[in-house]
């Protein structure tokens, strides 16, 4: 137990110790900053800004040689080599523009389809005069028969009495 509070106090103390080192750097910042910038500008000592400027020209350097590598001259190619790859390329293309074709028909039958076209008026009046002999029909058939018809088929008694 005793050394558990030992490696506390240990860490407990680095913490506080972490803590009051970066408290002063960041109390220091300011002055430091301050400092530079009067001397950029006033062009005064140079050697706080130094370490910033060698990292910059190594920087430099560095992007130049990569543009130097992206564009020297590259290999030159055979003209047999050239007219293959273009023939690919055709080929390659022409599949492509095969492709893209064969989509735009198909989304231009899918979402832009033709609007019905509109039925002339005497085709109208037709299929409704239709519609309504239907209706009229369907009306008759549920109809109950006349009232003659009816009777007729009750014709023998309802209630056989004692004689029957």
């Amino acid at each position: 137990m005793s050394d558990n509070s030992g490696i506390l106090g240990e860490i407990l103390e680095q913490g506080v110790s972490t803590v009051k080192q970066t408290g002063q750097q960041i109390k220091q910042m300011p002055v430091d900053l301050a400092k530079s910038v009067k001397n950029q500008v006033a062009g005064g000592d140079k050697s706080l800004g130094q370490a910033p400027l060698e990292e910059a020209d190594k920087g430099k350097e560095e992007t130049e040689q990569l543009v130097r590598d992206i564009y020297k001259p590259g290999e030159e190619k055979s003209a047999a080599e050239i007219t293959r790859n273009k023939a690919k390329d055709a080929a390659k293309l022409e599949k492509t523009r095969a492709k893209l074709a064969a989509h735009q028909r198909y989304f231009q039958e899918e979402f832009n389809r033709p609007k019905p076209k509109e039925e002339k008026k005497a085709d109208e009046l037709e299929r409704k005069k239709e519609q309504e002999m239907v209706d009229l029909q369907q009306k008759e058939k549920k109809k109950p028969p006349p009232l003659a018809v009816r009777m007729g088929a009750q014709k023998t008694e309802k209630y056989p009495g004692a004689s029957g």
